[in-house]
C-alpha cells in the first residue's frame, strides 16, 4: 500500500518542504504539497456521524507541518483568527490522522512563555524570564538581570521584533512603547555570548547535527534569515542532552532547538525550541539531510498505525 502523505508549507519555493516531498517520493510515498491557507471548512447542521468538511477534500494518510505561517507582533490583531483557524483545522485531521508535529507541540514551541515555563518544570536551564505589562515590574526585571536584557515577541519568528534594552535613560521609553504595540514585555536575561548561539536538530530520539548560527555584525540576532551564518558544529553531550529532553518536554516528534553558551564559564541555556525547523542551514553547514531522518519516523509512525494491535 502507497501511503499519502501532504507536506503543509507557506511557500512552494520553501527548501525544507520541497526536501521533505523529495525525501517522502523517494521511500515510495505519494506526497504532495498542502497550503493550508487555502483549505475551507464547513460545519454541517447536527446529525448522526456529521463531521467537519474540509476543501479541497483532504483525503491523505499523514500530514508534515513545515510551516503554517506565523503571528507577526505589528499584524497580532488581525491575524489572530486566521492562525487560530489554521491550528484548528490541524487539531481535527490530528484527531484521526498523524500529524507530525501535533498542533500541540508546535503552539507549545511558538509560544516563547509557555515553552519557557514547560522548560524550567523539566528542570532544563533558562534564562531569567519576566513577562509582565507592568513598566516598573519591567525596570525592576531590567535591574534585577544586571541591566541588559533580550525583548521578544511571544509569537515571534525568525528573529523578527528582538531588540537589547538596557538599564539606561531610553529603557521607561522602550518598555512602554512594547508595551504598548504588544501588550505586554516578554523580557529574557541576555546571555553574553560569543556572537552567536547554537541550533541542535532533533528527530525522534537522535541529535541529526548541530551548527552555530553566527550573528551578522552589529545585530543582536542568530537566526539564518536575518543574515545569520551557519557553521558546523560538534554538540557537547550537555547539549545533546538539553535538546532531547526539550523536545520531548515541547511534545514535538522533531524540532530545532536554540541553546546559548555563556563567556566565561561556557554554562549552556537553552533560549528557545522551533517547532516547524527549517532544515536548510544543517544541510548547508553538516552535510546532513534531515529530512530524510523526519520522513523515516513519519514511515516508521505508518506502518506501526497499520499494525495489528
Amino acid at each position: 500500500m502507497a501511503f499519502r502523505v501532504a507536506v503543509i508549507l507557506k511557500e512552494a519555493s520553501d527548501w525544507t518542504a520541497n526536501a521533505l516531498l523529495r525525501n517522502l517520493k523517494k521511500r515510495g510515498v505519494s506526497a504532495r504539497p498542502l497550503k493550508i491557507a487555502e483549505v475551507s471548512a464547513c460545519v454541517p447542521s447536527a446529525a448522526k456521524n456529521a463531521k467537519c468538511a474540509f476543501s479541497p477534500e483532504l483525503r491523505f494518510d499523514a500530514f508534515l507541518v513545515r510551516d503554517v505561517g506565523g503571528i507577526l507582533a505589528e499584524k497580532a490583531g488581525c491575524a489572530l483568527e486566521n492562525i487560530s483557524f489554521k491550528f484548528d483545522i490541524l487539531r481535527i485531521l490530528a484527531s484521526h490522522k498523524i500529524v507530525m508535529n501535533s498542533p500541540e507541540a508546535i503552539q507549545n514551541a511558538a509560544n516563547k512563555f509557555y515553552s519557557a515555563v514547560l522548560f524550567s518544570s523539566a528542570s532544563l536551564p533558562v534564562p531569567k524570564t519576566v513577562v509582565t505589562e507592568s513598566v516598573e515590574v519591567a525596570l525592576n526585571a531590567l535591574e534585577d538581570f544586571g541591566g541588559s536584557a533580550v525583548a521578544k515577541p511571544i509569537f515571534g519568528h525568525q528573529g523578527k521584533g528582538v531588540e537589547k534594552i538596557t538599564l539606561d535613560a531610553s529603557a521607561r521609553e522602550k518598555i512602554q512603547r512594547i508595551i504598548a504595540e504588544r501588550g505586554v514585555i516578554y523580557l529574557q536575561e541576555f546571555i553574553p555570548n560569543a556572537e552567536r548561539d547554537i541550533r541542535v536538530f532533533v528527530v525522534g530520539d537522535e541529535i541529526v547535527g548541530a551548527i552555530y548560527r553566527v550573528r551578522r555584525s552589529g545585530s543582536i540576532v542568530s537566526n539564518l534569515s536575518m543574515g545569520g551564518k551557519a557553521v558546523r558544529c560538534e554538540p557537547t553531550a550537555e547539549m545533546c542532552e538539553i535538546a532531547l529532553k526539550a523536545t520531548k518536554a515541547i511534545g514535538a516528534d522533531f524540532a530545532g532547538v536554540d541553546l546559548v553558551e555563556r563567556l566565561g564559564d561556557g554554562k549552556i541555556f537553552i533560549l528557545e525550541i522551533n517547532g516547524t525547523p527549517s532544515a536548510k542551514g544543517i544541510k548547508m553547514a553538516c552535510g546532513v539531510d534531515a529530512t530524510e531522518k523526519i520522513v523515516d519516523l513519519l514511515i516508521e509512525r505508518l506502518k506501526n498505525d497499520l499494525s495489528p494491535h
